[in-house]
């Protein structure tokens, strides 16, 4: 069918690319955070942190929400107690659960004082 002969749906068109795009950027943003956490993992103080599995988790994005998977740490603290760690979230600055990006945040407080 030529174009002439159909009407386009510019709107849908352009919606469809940028649910591509954002479904790309999300796919791109798990591979490097697994890939951060295999490298971390790697070159670990084994002494120090002891591998204990994987867990999964999710970050809110501009693009959408990542779900990936990193390491757990297991170590000993000075006063004989454990902890768990997760040396990709102190990596890249996550604390707590719910993650959300910096881009993200700063643009729901945008939004929000517009």
């Amino acid at each position: 069918m030529s174009i002439a002969k159909k009407v386009i749906d510019f709107n849908s068109f352009e919606q469809n690319i940028f649910r591509a795009c954002c479904a790309a950027g999300c796919e791109s943003i798990r591979a490097q955070l697994e890939e951060w956490d295999r490298e971390l993992s790697a070159s670990r103080d084994r002494s120090v942190y002891r591998h204990k599995g994987q867990r999964k988790t999710v970050l809110k994005t501009i693009m959408g929400e990542v779900e990936y998977e990193r390491a757990v740490y297991e170590q000993k603290n000075e006063d004989g107690t454990k902890s768990f760690v997760y040396l990709l979230d102190q990596a890249i600055g996550k604390s707590g659960s719910g993650f959300m990006s910096g881009l993200l945040s700063a643009q729901i407080a945008e939004a929000a004082c517009a």
